[in-house]
């Protein structure tokens, strides 16, 4: 899209295929990745993402254009014009612009409007004195992802508890969009001036709204691209539900992300990333000659037999790895000494004798984590609910995924397995039962078990401290729970509290100071304390299921949630039952 007006807000949004950004007179939805610049800046290579993903490697979203730069740089990412129907702020007038517009459309309603009917229609004046038309705020959403302009037509031709019939309606539309002095939905009124029919939104948004309105699988961010639509759960098309663009369960983005660890954390791998290094190693032949590798060893300072290793590695690496099996590496990786200078992992662990109780009683390892990289990928997107198979970003597979790389440091936290599993196994409530058995329709990549609801319990608990201790918001500090029940071949208890930035220097090291010996006791201890009662006790500890599907029991705004950029598992599988009990559990 070559407008002016589109050219300035590629860089609001990094990659939200799918997605309504909102501006101050339009919104605009970020086109598919086959739209997506053929040339883009930056690609990333992340072996042991990309095998578990299937891809080859991860494109960077290209920056916000530089108007003062050369000719040549890189296009901007496109977005197309959605939702479709606009309304003029003078004559109230409804009209539907094409998906790639360059600019809003202009008003050339011939018609007087009813609301201006003594002042001459908006098409009478000149086309570059004719005002700019508004998006209207309402739109029609399916559970499996599709998305559509709310029928404002058939939605003004139909009688309340009538079926929609998407087809019904004056041709061509003479729609008129207008607010009465009563409150809500019911102040907002539609008028069709072809047959004086009128009809306010009350109930549009409400459970059944749009009844009889099935989906027609429309995915705007893909082009003209639609249907059919099997539905969520494959039974066929279901109706769809009427939301404002801006409500937020709108857009769930489906990102996976990945630590990078020895060997590719290694300074010989960022430089086989490098864009020049690369493009030589492209257009070499097959096996790249000695003098190639001995020009980029020379000029990057290091060894050929290294760089050659690195080279053959990236060719053997590949297959797709289960979620369990890409963490373990990363859990043993994080509790193994890292210092190799240049290194993107920097790991220091400490000797838990030198920490007192609790956390010499209850972890077997703490590792200071001085230095990490993460790659964040988007995979898709849901709607309605952050469950179930995403919607692709792309008319066909691609060999690529938009990511980001991020820089940062944090803390590994390794409760002792045995002690812990041992706990596990005795710690049986029904509740937790419906909990598990609710998980089935939701879906997630990690084993769902007791483990996991505390180590995520813990890692909340905690992180709600360390904003307090480390200056850093709640929302910058991430996790990421190593879990796996004792019999699985990969097992895991363990916690990565960390935060990133997307600068290559990082962040300022507030997190490693705190998990030294004798603060990471007070911050332990703490957020114990303030994890045994909550503001809604005893609702909230008593609870059978609250929260986002009814998956947390004993945890709620008031005690455990955290901000959604903190949670890897949206504030889901929470219970601060276990917590409390395993750090009171003195049987060992």
């Amino acid at each position: 899209m070559a407008g002016n007006e589109i050219r300035r807000s590629q860089a609001v949004v990094p990659f939200g295929v799918g997605s309504i950004v909102e501006f101050r007179y339009e919104a605009l939805m970020p086109a598919g990745l086959d739209a997506w610049p053929v040339h883009t800046p930056e690609r990333i290579r992340d072996q042991r993402l990309a095998a578990r993903l299937g891809v080859d490697h991860f494109r960077v979203p290209p920056p916000k254009p530089d108007r003062n730069a050369s000719s040549g740089t890189t296009d901007p990412l496109p977005h197309i014009r959605f939702p479709r129907w606009h309304f003029c702020s003078r004559c109230r007038w409804l009209k539907q612009a094409d998906l790639f517009d360059q600019r809003r459309p202009a008003c050339d309603n011939m018609e007087t409007s009813p609301r201006l009917k003594h002042k001459p229609p908006c098409g009478e004046s000149e086309e570059k004195k004719r005002r700019r038309m508004k998006p209207l705020r309402f739109i029609a959403v399916c559970p499996a992802g599709h998305i559509e302009d709310f029928p404002w037509n058939a939605w003004v031709h139909t009688e309340k508890g009538e079926s929609i019939d998407r087809n019904r309606g004056c041709k061509p539309e003479r729609l008129y969009f207008y607010a009465t002095q009563n409150g809500g939905l019911s102040g907002l009124m539609v008028k069709c001036t072809g047959c004086d029919r009128k009809r306010s939104l009350m109930g549009a948004t409400s459970n059944g709204g749009l009844k009889g309105l099935t989906c027609i699988g429309a995915q705007p961010w893909l082009g003209e691209h639609q249907g059919p639509c099997a539905g969520p759960d494959g039974f066929g098309p279901p109706e769809l539900v009427a939301l404002q663009r801006g409500a937020s369960n709108l857009y769930f983005p489906v990102v996976e992300s990945s630590i990078l660890i020895p060997p590719h954390s290694a300074r010989v791998h960022q430089v086989l990333e490098e864009p020049k290094v690369r493009k030589l190693l492209e257009g070499s032949d097959v096996p790249v000659p000695e003098e190639t590798l001995r020009a980029i060893a020379t000029l990057r300072g290091v060894e050929i037999a290294q760089l050659r290793d690195a080279l053959e590695g990236q060719k053997l690496e590949g297959g797709e790895q289960d979620e369990t099996v890409h963490r373990f590496a990363e859990y043993q990786a994080l509790r193994r000494e890292r210092r190799e200078p240049g290194d993107l992992l920097i790991v220091r662990p400490q000797r838990i004798e030198d920490y007192s109780s609790p956390v010499r009683d209850y972890f077997d390892h703490v590792s200071l984590v001085e230095r990490l990289a993460e790659t964040r990928t988007l995979t898709g997107f849901t709607r309605l609910s952050p469950g179930g198979n995403p919607s692709p970003l792309s008319v066909g597979p691609l060999d690529w995924l938009p990511a980001f790389r991020v820089h940062g440091e944090g803390l590994f936290l390794g409760l002792e397995p045995d002690r812990l599993y041992r706990f596990c196994s005795r710690f049986i409530d029904t509740r937790l039962q419906a909990v598990f058995s609710r998980t089935v329709a939701w879906g997630t990549r990690l084993l769902v078990t007791v483990e996991l609801l505390l180590l995520h319990t813990l890692a909340h608990a905690l992180i709600k401290r360390l904003s307090f201790e480390a200056g850093y918001g709640t929302s910058s500090i991430r996790e990421r729970i190593y879990s796996a029940p004792s019999g699985h071949p990969q097992r895991m208890s363990g916690i990565l509290l960390y935060t990133a930035a997307g600068d290559a220097d990082g962040t300022l090291g507030g997190l490693v100071g705190l998990g030294r010996a004798g603060a990471l006791e007070r911050t332990l201890v703490a957020a114990l304390e303030e994890v045994r009662w909550c503001a809604s006790d005893p609702v909230c500890v008593e609870s059978t299921g609250q929260g986002p599907g009814s998956l947390n029991i004993a945890a709620c705004h008031a005690c455990t949630l955290l901000p959604e950029t903190s949670c890897e598992l949206q504030n889901r599988l929470l219970d601060r039952r276990p917590v409390i009990e395993f750090f009171s559990d003195s049987s060992g």
